[in-house]
């Protein structure tokens, strides 16, 4: 008996070591738990579920005249608040990838 319970005091007893992780609803929140890993609760608040994205559009040729507008093509961007002005001057024998390339690079 003393065996045993000195076999039960053992940090790495693994009977003591094991953890579990439950979910309210699996279907939204899963969670795991290592050997070993520290006693704790968390509790998880979800507001919102995700949704799938598609996105769409049309192909155009790289070397194909761009149907980007011709002349002085002129829109903002903001970050944290703050609003640049930018712009790309496009020619009437650009091709969709010298315009593309000059959006890029204007900002």
């Amino acid at each position: 008996m003393q065996a045993t319970a000195q076999k039960l005091m053992q940090k790495d007893n693994s009977s003591f070591q094991a953890r579990t992780a439950e979910s309210s609803d699996s279907k939204k929140v899963t969670a795991t738990a290592s050997a070993g890993a520290t006693s704790k609760t968390y509790e998880v608040k979800v507001n919102a579920i995700a949704t799938s994205q598609t996105n769409s559009g049309t192909f155009f040729s790289k070397v194909d005249t761009s149907v980007v507008s011709k002349g002085i093509n002129q829109f903002n961007i903001t970050i944290g608040g703050k609003t640049t002005k930018v712009s790309a001057v496009i020619s009437d024998n650009d091709t969709n990838d010298q315009a593309l390339t000059k959006l890029k690079d204007a900002v």
